[in-house]
């Protein structure tokens, strides 16, 4: 049995594990409140420019965020059957070289961040639940 599972190691499991993760996220993503922020135009002494109106965007600050599964170095021996590697099989992720990670995308596709991130903090605390290393990745635009 694979190291990195305590209970699976089948096709089927991890199936099972991954579609529990996907379902948590996506209720995540429908029950999260975005944050509204605000904008306004500023001079370059960071004073608000005459006559330009405050902006509101309702949902919150822009960004990526994404789950990165370990291990995932194809040298490294016994991972043909983890689940990061039937994640990339299955096509489900993609091989990051740099850190030697599976990375998963949320279906979010838009640009502000909250919602992606509380599906991606939902997905890897089911993956913790059954002990596969993984970890949410995040940045601002």
């Amino acid at each position: 049995m694979n190291k990195q599972f305590k209970y699976f190691s089948t096709e089927s499991d991890f199936l099972l594990v991954f579609m529990k993760a996907h379902s948590a996220g996506c209720r995540a993503m429908k029950e999260f409140k975005p944050t509204p922020v605000s904008f306004v135009c500023c001079d370059l002494n960071d004073k608000p420019l005459p006559g330009v109106e405050e902006e509101v965007v309702e949902e919150g600050e822009c960004g990526l965020a994404w789950i990165k599964i370990y291990p995932a170095t194809p040298k490294m021996k016994g991972l043909e059957n983890s689940f990061s590697w039937w994640v990339l099989k299955k096509e489900m992720g993609k091989f990051e070289e740099y850190t030697k990670s599976v990375n998963v995308y949320p279906p979010d596709n838009n640009q502000y961040i909250g919602r992606k991130e509380a599906y991606c903090d939902a997905f890897v605390k089911v993956l913790e639940e059954n002990e596969i290393r993984a970890f949410v990745g995040t940045y601002l635009t």
